[in-house]
């Protein structure tokens, strides 16, 4: 009985760890501000992020 209860706190803890570490990444490396593209250093474009 106290192995069920071990093997249920481990996995949950794995994914709450997991579930912060993907809404770190989201917020830090995304970037969903206007972005400009240059083309052959030619054209530039504006455009959404993300």
């Amino acid at each position: 009985m106290n192995e069920i209860i071990i093997t249920t706190v481990s996995i949950s803890a794995i994914s709450a760890i997991f579930a912060f570490l993907l809404t770190l990444a989201e917020r830090t490396i995304g970037n969903y501000g206007e972005v400009t593209l240059t083309i052959n250093e030619n054209k530039q474009y504006t455009v959404a992020g993300g």
